[in-house]
């Protein structure tokens, strides 16, 4: 960071620093309309976090129907003291506000159509996958002919689900990457991306389990 958000007072804000540079001067249009200029008193490498503008309580409670702040943000502290003047103040550890809102509905959304996009690729592949080992119906006939036992059978049909499932996995995780990488170093300026690290593995998981189960379970009844 550039500056410090100790300046934040007054007709002063706070700039994601690939949009300006501390000292600058701004015109700046507020949630009413009404126009000013603002001065730039520090910039910050974490836009993802802060947005691409933070104004001073100042500056923006002059244009608000109220004045009053809706919400306060601190440190873990022993609050209580504090809190015992102003009746009234609840204590949350949740995220308030429009935006906070806004973004969890906006998340779920995205996430409910993610899902179903995905489970209708999931459900394509199954039934091709289906589909091609009943088709080896007179190919597993005539291995068993020549002597392969149904326990070979099924070791083959297993590898090769295996191999199925490692390339595509292999695939997917190499194709994803790419653009993940990519956005890891425009929002947070590194090639590592923000999230939970367990969805790589069970997205392998899913992929390997129904790979699986589309030849398995086609293969076994064949065998049989």
């Amino acid at each position: 960071m550039d500056g410090g958000l100790n300046g934040l007072r007054g007709h002063a804000i706070a700039l994601d620093e690939r949009v300006g540079r501390v000292g600058r001067s701004l015109d700046v249009i507020m949630g009413d309309g009404a126009r000013g200029r603002a001065r730039v008193v520090a910039t910050y490498r974490r836009g993802l976090g802060f947005g691409p503008v933070v104004v001073s309580r100042d500056l923006a409670a002059a244009h608000t129907t109220t004045g009053l702040d809706s919400a306060i943000l601190a440190r873990p502290a022993e609050l209580g003291p504090l809190l015992a003047r102003w009746p009234g103040v609840e204590l949350t550890t949740r995220p308030e506000g429009p935006q906070a809102g806004s973004a969890s509905a906006q998340a779920l959304v995205n996430m409910a159509v993610l899902a179903v996009l995905l489970a209708y690729v999931l459900v394509a592949v199954a039934n091709r996958l289906v589909a091609t080992t009943t088709g080896r119906r007179d190919e597993l006939d005539g291995l068993r002919r020549l002597g392969a036992t149904p326990r070979q059978l099924r070791r083959m049909i297993r590898w090769e689900a295996a191999m199925i499932a490692a390339g595509a996995s292999g695939a997917g995780l190499v194709l994803s990457a790419v653009p993940l990488v990519l956005l890891g170093v425009g929002f947070l300026a590194r090639p590592a991306p923000s999230g939970p690290l367990w969805l790589a593995p069970a997205s392998v998981l899913v992929v390997g389990l129904v790979v699986w189960s589309a030849m398995e379970l086609p293969a076994r009844r064949i065998i049989h």
